[in-house]
């Protein structure tokens, strides 16, 4: 009943958006609806299904009359539309106590206080992203754990109480008054002026002293100094830190610089090393999406690990299966893309290990709907989006295509959609025409050479992609193995950047649209699923047409039959 799963996913969908466009006061009515609503439709949802099982005593809901079966679809929605509302205004209000927004709003507490906002503090935590290096300055998102600061009060009160934020220390300036703790929670924008790429990394935990400006805490490379964060949590991503550290020595000692850091892009994610130029390149060819970690990588981890094997396969291969992809999720950094394909990839897995039947479509809307519940701020994700549509392509426009094809062309058209080359085409042109939108909206401009790109770069990325699981994992036992898998890597990048290079360069590459508004986004994929629903419609009807012409054929042949029986 894959319609249940459906409600749940346009549910959700519709909540957030609700929730981001009309939130509530979180405040005043926050709490009653998490705590007391939501469980309260979750149960009456439940206690509707089983009304239905006992009153008509089925115990597979596919089974359902329809019009019981669109009821509870319904109920379904409208249950996941109230909590992914929730969830949204949630998520929101905890985004609006970032540590920047908290002293640019002048510090005021929640007891209704204010002190002065003070320019001059020291923030302790750890680099959460890839620091990117820009116009003589380094600019990172810090994960911030403390914020030792002084303040002057600006109300009469000499003491405030403590918060349900994060860990923040305050000195007052003050000696008469009292301030005891309160916790601020966010990451802090960090600008570092005349300093050198390289400088910090990913998962340095230091502590800086900042001034404040409008959008982020500045500071000089004189003010940052590296200390060692305690804890398992410190030791687990000063590991992972290392573990990078060491693959990017890999790719760069054996590798020049410009297919070097197109092999940390394709592997571990970090494009911040590629010029901008070959990054233009890129996305004039329509081949961008080579640089962004995708399900193409998550199966072929899963390929090269054996995980498809059905011969001894056991809980433990299963677990080993699953403890790497989270390992590389983690070592990637958690993008949108990766994770969406590791859930997926996880239920296809178990599905054909336990031997169960399973629809790529109630996969997606469950890893949808999952995805977007434990982390709200992917709403705001582009890759998100993009992952997200190219899939719906390729499980729902992808078949109509080929069917469409066969139709049009009785003969031929089978041998067509069988071929290799012809299906990449194929699937290239539904993922196109899906993310058609999206691409203006987030970007501005669309490929116009992107099917004869993806022709000519996505057979050799296969094989680049290989060679770099292969030289990573095996790097990891021993250098030598990595130094010397890496090597034939080279000669296919370079053969990847010429292509890119040739085909972004041309006037003719790129349709530019400014200012792709969000309605227009709504009409498009309004019409385009109405399309699919007319084509939908008339396969449905054609086969139905096949189907009663070759009975009736069948019929005649048996006539003919019995009647040179009945002649002999």
């Amino acid at each position: 009943m894959g319609e249940i799963y459906l409600a749940w996913a346009v549910g959700v969908s519709l909540g957030f958006y609700l929730g981001s466009r009309y939130p509530f006061n979180f405040d005043v009515f926050g709490l009653f609806y998490f705590f007391i609503l939501t469980p309260f439709l979750s149960l009456l949802l439940l206690l509707f299904y089983l009304l239905l099982v006992l009153k008509r005593k089925q115990s597979f809901p596919g089974q359902f009359p329809s019009r019981l079966k669109w009821l509870l679809v319904l109920v379904s929605m409208l249950c996941f539309l109230i909590l992914g509302y929730i969830v949204c205004v949630v998520s929101t209000h905890r985004k609006a106590s970032d540590l920047l927004s908290w002293f640019r709003a002048g510090c005021e507490l929640p007891d209704g206080n204010e002190v002065f906002e003070n320019k001059a503090l020291s923030l302790e935590g750890r680099i959460s992203d890839h620091p990117r290096f820009k116009n003589g300055n380094l600019y990172f998102i810090l994960d911030v754990q403390r914020v030792i600061t002084s303040m002057k009060m600006k109300s009469d009160e000499n003491s405030y109480e403590s918060t349900k934020l994060r860990s923040m220390e305050l000195q007052s300036m003050n000696p008469q008054s009292t301030l005891k703790l309160i916790e601020v929670q966010g990451t802090a924008k960090v600008k570092v002026k005349n300093c050198y790429p390289g400088f910090v990394e990913r998962d340095d935990y230091i502590r800086v002293r900042v001034e404040m400006e409008r959008d982020y805490f500045t500071c000089l490379p004189s003010r940052i100094e590296r200390i060692e964060e305690a804890g398992i949590g410190g030791r687990i991503f000063a590991l992972r830190r290392r573990v990078y550290r060491y693959l990017k020595t890999i790719y760069y000692r054996n590798l020049d610089f410009e297919s070097a850091s197109i092999a940390e892009a394709l592997f571990l994610g970090n494009t911040l090393s590629i010029s901008t130029r070959i990054k233009s390149d890129f996305r004039k060819s329509g081949v961008f999406h080579i640089l962004a970690i995708s399900g193409l990588h998550i199966s072929i981890l899963v390929y090269f690990l054996g995980a498809f094997r059905k011969t001894n396969f056991s809980w433990f291969t299963f677990g080993v299966m699953i403890l790497f992809l989270f390992m590389y999720n983690f070592l990637v950094g958690e993008k949108a893309s990766v994770e969406r394909a590791t859930i997926m990839g996880i239920f296809v897995i178990l599905g054909r290990w336990l031997g169960r039947e399973y629809s790529m479509k109630i996969v997606l809307y469950l890893t949808y709907t999952f995805m977007l519940l434990s982390n709200p701020f992917f709403w705001y994700d582009s890759g998100f989006w993009l992952s997200f549509v190219s899939m719906a392509a390729i499980i729902f426009l992808n078949p109509l295509l080929k069917k469409i094809i066969q139709i049009w062309l009785p003969g031929p058209g089978t041998r067509i959609v069988r071929s290799s080359w012809m299906a990449l085409v194929i699937s290239n042109v539904s993922v196109q025409i899906s993310i058609l939108p999206l691409l203006f909206h987030f970007f501005g401009d669309v490929s116009t050479v992107s099917i004869l790109s993806n022709l000519m770069v996505i057979p050799v990325f296969y094989a680049v992609l290989f060679l770099l699981f292969a030289s990573s994992i095996l790097g990891l036992l021993h250098y030598f193995f990595g130094a010397v898998l890496i090597k034939p890597a080279w000669l296919l990048i370079k053969y990847i950047l010429e292509v890119v290079r040739f085909l972004g360069e041309r006037k003719i590459s790129v349709i530019s649209i400014d200012c792709f508004k969000a309605k227009y986004i709504i009409l498009y994929y309004t019409g385009l699923i109405m399309c699919l629903a007319f084509v939908s419609c008339f396969t449905r009807s054609y086969d139905r047409k096949n189907k009663i012409r070759e009975r009736w054929i069948e019929k005649q042949e048996g006539l003919k039959s019995q009647n040179q029986n009945w002649k002999i």
